[in-house]
């Protein structure tokens, strides 16, 4: 077994391990740790390609810069969503009102069942539209008052043409 020294942190004054290079309280390098090598011990060729520590800021920043392209792209998307939803009332809006035009037209006009068939898609659309509700309760509710026309008895024309020649047959004798 081998024999572990301990050293004490100039730091924070928290003991910890001889092999350890860093402090595990505060991070503070240990002075007595071989392996941290000294700036003057590092070879030149090391040091070439060698990307220096960021700061703390540094990456920081760039989250939030990240998190705030994110936030504004979908607060376009939703915005756009809104836009989308907001016309296509205004253009269903729009139809109910046109398909309410036609059927005042159409109970004008005394075609009681198309005005009813187009106050009850009115109402499937909007269910609270409540000039449909009470145009559809009093076309519901008024009997026609105009008589549909009758077409004339039909005589059987055979018939009739039939008597005319055996009139005629009998008077030419």
């Amino acid at each position: 077994m081998t024999d572990q020294t301990t050293v004490i942190c100039e730091n924070c004054q928290t003991p910890f391990l001889a092999e350890l290079t860093h402090c595990p309280a505060c991070d503070a390098p240990n002075p007595a740790s071989p392996d941290i090598p000294e700036d003057d011990d590092v070879p030149e060729e090391l040091l070439e390609g060698a990307h220096p520590r960021r700061p703390w800021w540094r990456s920081r920043l760039g989250c939030s810069s990240l998190i705030l392209m994110l936030l504004l792209i979908l607060g376009g998307i939703g915005l756009g969503a809104y836009d989308g939803l907001k016309e296509r009332s205004v253009r269903r809006q729009a139809q109910i009102d046109q398909l309410f035009e036609q059927s005042v037209q159409y109970a004008d006009n005394n075609q009681i069942e198309l005005a009813i068939a187009g106050l009850n898609q009115i109402l499937t659309l909007d269910p609270g539209y409540t000039q449909a509700r009470e145009m559809l309760a009093q076309l519901k509710v008024e009997p026609t008052a105009t008589p549909r026309p009758v077409s004339a008895p039909r005589r059987n024309v055979a018939a009739d043409l039939f008597e005319q020649a055996k009139t005629l047959t009998l008077q030419g004798d």
